[in-house]
């Protein structure tokens, strides 16, 4: 995509956006819709899935906090992301089922892979580089979210699993693909961390004149990797100057 230098490996891959193209503008707002409801809501005819509707509903969700506004542009981003340079199918909508105010209570994104029917979990981190410098960042980042993913994956915590098999009912269609899905969902509150496959992504707002080393992604995604955490093991990385022009962007749609 225009404005964004990539390199996709088999277990990570880098991002680095260095303008918000408008390339890249038109696919944010072409995907909105599909993002923030669900896939199978992506060609709906309510009034409520319309692209204005699903613009002002996204901007009365958006944090007042500044640290939250990294994590909600990030996790935006990221889905931009997955959406465009992966072929897994997205199968959790990024609006939360809970009041638009409070935190979402379950996984960020799953994944669908067609291809061998896997499922994949995704957490997502953002930040913006301070005392650290932008490999440091990126690699505390990309460990908060292994971390917290984690904890999730080995505690018996039913309500994660049932918000992660309602995100999938409102994002699939009635199909053999949902079914599968929702299978090894529902097996989640009695399996261990190693039992899933999960992708980790980290996302920086830091000045394009300094970026993150792939050699810091390596190490991190060798390191995960061989810690026996988890089943099979992705990491994204993302840096992009400022969140700011993605927010002033989508107000601008309004």
């Amino acid at each position: 995509m225009d404005g964004i230098i990539t390199n996709t490996t088999k277990d990570y891959s880098t991002f680095y956006i260095e303008n918000l193209s408008t390339e890249l503008k038109n696919n944010i707002r072409m995907e909105l819709v599909a993002i923030c409801h669900g896939e199978k809501n992506r060609n709906s005819t309510l009034s409520s899935h319309s692209i204005n509707s699903t613009i002002e509903e996204l901007l009365k969700r958006y944090p007042d906090d500044d640290k939250k506004k990294k994590g909600f542009i990030g996790e935006l981003l990221l889905n931009i992301i997955i959406r465009n340079y992966y072929d897994y199918e997205v199968v959790s909508p990024f609006f939360n089922k809970e009041e638009a105010s409070s935190a979402k209570k379950g996984f960020d994104i799953i994944l669908y892979d067609n291809l061998d029917g896997s499922v994949w979990i995704t957490e997502s981190k953002a930040g913006e580089v301070t005392t650290q410098n932008i490999d440091q960042k990126m690699q505390e980042r990309l460990t908060v979210a292994e971390r917290d993913l984690n904890t999730r994956l080995n505690e018996s915590n039913q309500t994660i699993w049932l918000n992660a098999l309602l995100d999938v009912d409102l994002s699939m269609n009635e199909s053999d693909e949902k079914m599968i899905v929702q299978s090894i969902l529902d097996r989640g509150k009695i399996e261990t961390s190693n039992k899933f496959n999960v992708a980790l992504g980290g996302i920086v707002f830091h000045s394009m004149a300094d970026k993150f080393s792939e050699s810091t992604i390596i190490d991190k995604t060798t390191r995960v990797i061989d810690s026996g955490k988890f089943s099979k093991v992705k990491v994204i990385s993302i840096q992009k100057g400022t969140y700011k022009k993605v927010e002033d962007y989508l107000r601008e749609l309004v």
